[in-house]
């Protein structure tokens, strides 16, 4: 079983995914490497890349994220979830 936390408010709120959904019960959690979006520019004679804007400015793209999940149906209707 894998442990996971729902984290909110900074790292402040932070709680299990058991204590709010006792019914299901993490099997894996496989994320993706995140993928950096950031801007580069060549300069002609100069070996390698130049990173033109602050490290802060660097954003994240989507990734994949794959999450083996057992769930203990006991009402009919949540059977086929």
């Amino acid at each position: 079983m894998v442990k996971l936390f729902i984290d909110f408010n900074n790292g402040l709120g932070e709680q299990s995914l058991d204590s709010l959904l006792p019914q299901f019960e993490v099997l894996s959690f496989l994320p993706e490497a995140p993928k950096i979006n950031r801007e580069t520019i060549t300069i002609p004679r100069r070996h390698g890349l130049i990173l033109p804007q602050h490290p802060r400015d660097v954003t994240y793209g989507e990734r994949k994220i794959d999450v083996e999940i057992y769930l203990n149906a006991r009402i009919h209707e949540n059977f086929y979830m």
